[in-house]
């Protein structure tokens, strides 16, 4: 996406294991650079102490095969929750994220503004 657009992002995320395999949907979009994600398969769920990671493949505008990163962290009731999503192309650049530079251990900093995150 172009790093000069600006503006607010959607998504959804539903994951969970069925027995030792995560399963689940995560998809992004990010109307005003025109990018869409959407999940095809996850291949991590980790959850601890109200900070979740999740990891797969999937597509942007419905092509391609990009690997994503997602980490949510969730601040409890009445504490503002907060999410990260990294995108990349098969080559391993990055196409997407919104917090750039930071290492994929890095908590998450972008504020959610709109429904919530909750970590089982």
């Amino acid at each position: 996406a172009d790093p000069t657009r600006t503006g607010q992002a959607l998504f959804g995320i539903t994951a969970k294991y069925q027995g030792s395999t995560p399963t689940g949907d995560i998809n992004m979009n990010f109307n005003a650079a025109n990018f869409e994600f959407n999940s095809t398969s996850l291949t991590v769920l980790v959850t601890v102490n109200g900070k979740a990671m999740l990891r797969g493949t999937g597509t942007v505008n419905g092509l391609g095969n990009y690997t994503f990163l997602v980490t949510g962290l969730d601040g409890g009731q009445g504490g503002n929750d907060f999410v990260r999503f990294q995108i990349k192309g098969s080559s391993g650049a990055v196409v997407y994220d919104s917090q750039p530079g930071a290492t994929d251990t890095t908590d998450s900093t972008t504020l959610v503004t709109a429904g919530q995150i909750i970590v089982h």
